[in-house]
């Protein structure tokens, strides 16, 4: 939206992402899952695919709804899932302080931290954290980072 949406029937001026018979990446379907999450800061968006077990990046908002993700984190490339690779990010939830980007993982249990931003595919994270349970969500306030799961 252009504007702050004033009811349900506002409709957003721009939609990323493709439909069936629609050029443009597939951020729905079999990629979406039970959830996805996005983060906007300095400029770039990255948009959290559950059940595509990725995390796909702009460096620039964008400007066209057929528009193609610019990279992947985790992952060669937009198309490959990291369960085809060593990387196993699933369900990821993004969260960053503006300079640095964290990812909770709830299917292998982990937090991974990027200490930059990153900006191409395969960025691999400077951190991996191995948790005692699954986080199934995080929420980063000030410099205060909380992760939440089933007992959490």
């Amino acid at each position: 939206w252009d504007a702050f949406p004033k009811d349900e029937n506002d409709v957003p001026d721009l939609s990323v992402g493709g439909a069936p018979g629609v050029n443009g990446y597939d951020f729905g379907g079999s990629q979406s899952g039970d959830g996805s999450s996005i983060v906007y800061v300095d400029g770039k968006l990255y948009i959290s695919l559950c059940n595509g077990n990725k995390i796909v990046g702009f460096n620039n908002m964008p400007t066209r709804a057929d528009q193609m993700p610019e990279f992947a984190i985790g992952t060669p490339d937009i198309y490959t899932n990291t369960l085809e690779t060593e990387f196993i990010m699933s369900n990821p939830v993004p969260a960053t302080d503006g300079s640095s980007l964290f990812v909770s993982s709830d299917f292998d249990g982990k937090l991974y931290v990027w200490k930059s931003l990153p900006d191409e595919s395969g960025a691999k994270p400077d951190y991996v954290f191995s948790l005692p349970e699954a986080p199934w969500d995080n929420a980063l306030y000030n410099n205060i980072l909380a992760l939440a799961g089933m007992q959490t």
